[in-house]
Formats: structure tokens, sequence, C-alpha cells
């Protein structure tokens, strides 16, 4: 194979910084993949927090638990967000 051969296979054309790149498509669909993998781990550190709220709710001798559901709901809603928008892109 010539050396141009070997380039056209190893490159593409990078929209973002406008030229070519060593990053093929194999590479690409792994960063997909990592993406996918990383929100569904997301959304399940949310569900875990919500259900530690909850338990922390229900047994919990706390004074202040609007603070602790505050602080979960906001946490919960942090990583549900992240992780659905790894998941779709």
């Amino acid at each position: 194979m010539k050396t141009e051969e070997i380039k056209k296979e190893v490159t593409h054309y990078c929209e973002k910084c406008g030229s070519e790149c060593y990053a093929g498509e194999k590479q690409t669909e792994k960063n997909k993949a990592v993406r996918a993998e990383l929100g569904k781990w997301s959304l399940d550190v949310g569900k875990y927090i919500a259900t530690a709220v909850l338990i922390a709710g229900f047994f919990g001798n706390v004074q202040e638990t609007w603070v602790i559901i505050a602080l979960g709901v906001a946490l919960t809603t942090l990583f549900v967000v992240f992780g659905i928008s790894l998941i779709k892109k």
C-alpha cells in the first residue's frame, strides 16, 4: 500500500478542529459506548441517592429533614440529567 492510502484509512476529517484527525470510526464508536456506560452509571447513582434520602427520611431522627430532602433532590436531579444527556449523545 502507498503511504497516501494508509493515511486515508487512518484519518478522517474532523469538523470541530477543521482538519484531519487520527481518531477513526472505531474510536468514535468506543467513545459512544463509554459515554453510554457512564450515563447508565450516573442514573444508578441518582437512584441510590434517592433511595438513601427516602430511607433517611423514614428512619432517621434528624431535626432538619428538609435539608436532607433538598440536597437529595438536587443531587438526584443532577445525576439523572447528566446521565440522560450522556446516553442521548
